[in-house]
């Protein structure tokens, strides 16, 4: 099969760094950002599918579920199949483990049958733990790098975070799949397998670069994912990248999570803020919940137009509120006494966060 489209580096990037995204708050806005090769997760590994062969002649005795069948993958209607089994099992864990160059991390997230919700980013420099208990409407935050610490309460995930949808990993699968190659056993019985040199989207983040792409499906007579990987070198002009990818599911129905030894720390310490923007959507309005941030924190907003960082200059605690904006000149505004009077409209898509040694706070507006 001819390479086709394939995601950007960014967006393979973002799969397993959830939490925190995390990859990774995961996906996406706030995730942990690393530079250096990542460390094992101190997290029981996930057995893999096994490789003993039902049938040795082609995957043809399997009971095909929804959106699979002996000749290829409905990708949309396996998706969906996949999220509703999940889903009705009650519990499950979900584990990425991804490379881009000498960068790897892991990104772990299990929901149980009461409704709590647990995810947990590693890699060398950074390790991100988060908790979502099913009756509370926040999620607290630990995150550690070498021997700094810090606790953040934010507004929840919810649902089944980015178990029953694999993280981000349902974004890879526009996967173009030849037929069934196999039947193998695994700890949840037989499991029918896939392969793939070819990646058809029409998503934006594509990238025409790629010098070759390989991955395999394997889905459970359940009608779940059971294992999906991809290995990918991309790049151009002698200078190529090669990336990598596991997301395995185990323990569907059999996950149980017990409450994490830092949640009363998080609950007392954790950096809480209420955010919105004012009606003229030209200031970000920060009213300080729980927590305490240092004078010497920086605080950065980005727009369509500009992105700057400024110090704190002064500390906050609970009750006190902080204003954000850009000046016309798109000069970084902070204020805590009263509303910049002189802030223009924020452009588009606004972030906003505050830093210390580590993220204490993040958000995002959009118009």
């Amino acid at each position: 099969m001819s390479k086709q489209a394939i995601f950007t580096r960014r967006a393979l990037l973002t799969v397993g760094a959830g939490a925190c995204a995390a990859l990774a708050g995961c996906g996406g806005d706030g995730a942990p950002t690393e530079t250096a090769p990542g460390t094992d997760a101190e997290q029981q590994p996930t057995d893999s599918p096994g490789s003993d062969t039902v049938d040795g002649s082609g995957a043809v005795e399997f009971d095909y579920p929804s959106g699979t069948s002996e000749s290829g993958v409905e990708n949309e209607t396996l998706r969906f199949a996949h999220q509703e089994k999940v889903e009705a099992a009650g519990s499950a864990t979900r584990t990425t483990e991804s490379t881009h160059g000498s960068l790897a991390t892991t990104d772990v997230e299990k929901f149980d049958d009461e409704g709590n919700l647990f995810s947990e980013y590693r890699g060398q420099l950074v390790t991100q733990q988060s908790w979502v208990p099913a009756d509370e409407d926040v999620e607290y935050v630990r995150v550690e790098k070498g021997d700094q610490t810090a606790y953040r309460i934010e507004d929840p995930v919810g649902g089944t975070g980015g178990v029953a949808t694999l993280g981000d990993t349902f974004v890879f699968l526009e996967t173009v799949w030849g037929p069934a190659e196999t039947v193998v056993e695994t700890d949840d019985g037989p499991a029918v397998r896939y392969e793939s040199d070819e990646v058809d989207t029409g998503d934006e983040r594509i990238s025409n670069t790629i010098s070759s792409y390989d991955a395999t499906l394997t889905v459970t007579e359940e009608g779940y994912i059971r294992e999906f990987t991809f290995d990918v070198t991309e790049g151009e002009s002698g200078e190529s990248t090669d990336q990598s990818m596991t997301t395995t599911l185990s323990d569907v129905g059999e996950t149980d999570l017990s409450v994490p030894t830092w949640l009363e720390t998080a609950r007392s310490d954790g950096v809480q803020f209420e955010a919105s923007v004012r009606s003229d959507g030209a200031v970000f309005v920060l009213s300080m919940k729980n927590g305490m941030v240092p004078a010497d924190a920086t605080v950065e907003l980005e727009d369509d137009q500009a992105r700057k960082n400024g110090a704190l200059l002064t500390s906050l605690s609970p009750g006190d509120t902080l204003y954000v904006g850009f000046s016309e000149s798109d000069e970084l505004l902070v204020h805590t006494d009263e509303p910049p009077a002189d802030a223009r409209s924020l452009s588009g898509r606004a972030d906003i966060s505050i830093k210390a040694d580590l993220l204490l706070f993040k958000d995002f507006a959009e118009p």
